[in-house]
């Protein structure tokens, strides 16, 4: 027999845990765990604080588009059946190599789809994205990408 995995709309604290738990991530832990070239815990850190988080917002933004009938699989892996090829395509290449380069840019990728998909599903359940604080997330992050190779600290 089949487990039925029953699908919940966003209460607006579980959304702001939601959004707060990868804002952090992106805007502190991930950008320092890059720069000292961690990539072990970086990948780690990729996973839990940026890939749930997303997954769950993919999760409610499916369940808007279809009324919170199907379910998105365990870890998302019927995502592809649901999301527009666009959503899909971005989603795909925030999996990345160990190339530091790649890792870069699929971080600016998660951001970009996250906020999309946050603002949609905050905008349906009249919940507020926390705007300033994704701003100052992605100015860390593109501050800790810039910085010179034989940079001392991050600071």
């Amino acid at each position: 027999m089949n487990k039925v995995i029953l699908l919940k709309k966003p209460t607006e604290k579980l959304y702001n845990d939601c959004c707060n738990s990868f804002i952090w991530g992106l805007g502190a832990h991930i950008p320092k765990t890059i720069w000292r070239q961690e990539l072990p815990l970086l990948m780690r850190l990729i996973d839990i604080v940026l890939r749930e988080p997303l997954i769950q917002m993919l999760e409610w933004y499916v369940g808007i588009k279809t009324d919170y009938k199907y379910s998105i699989g365990k870890g998302g892996r019927y995502l592809k059946k649901f999301l527009e090829p666009e959503i899909w395509n971005d989603f795909e290449k925030t999996y990345t190599d160990a190339n530091y380069d790649n890792i870069w840019n699929s971080l600016f990728l998660f951001h970009d789809l996250f906020k999309k998909t946050a603002e949609h599903v905050g905008q349906v359940y009249g919940f507020q994205f926390p705007e300033e604080e994704c701003k100052r997330a992605l100015a860390f992050l593109k501050h800790v990408k810039e910085l010179p190779q034989d940079a001392k600290s991050i600071f």
